[in-house]
């Protein structure tokens, strides 16, 4: 909470912040949060039941699915 209204009174800050992230992650091997977006779809494939090579054949694909798009304001501290 204390995160989120402090960038919300400051929007220069939450700019700020985010161009120092994108500093330091061009200096990373791995950017993680390509791993956990990577984790995310592959949950999110594996719950709704995604076509694999051995489900494919029983129409079961992800265009019949319906789409739900959301973002989330999280505080990670």
């Amino acid at each position: 909470q204390h995160s989120y209204e402090r960038f919300k009174s400051n929007p220069t800050l939450f700019q700020q912040y985010h161009e120092g992230f994108r500093t330091q992650v061009r200096q990373w091997p791995v950017n993680p949060l390509d791993l956990t977006i990577r984790w995310i779809v592959k949950l999110e494939k594996k719950k709704r039941g995604a076509p694999t090579s051995q489900n494919k054949s029983k129409g079961n694909d992800l265009s019949s699915q319906k789409k739900i798009n959301k973002i989330v304001i999280a505080d990670f501290g």
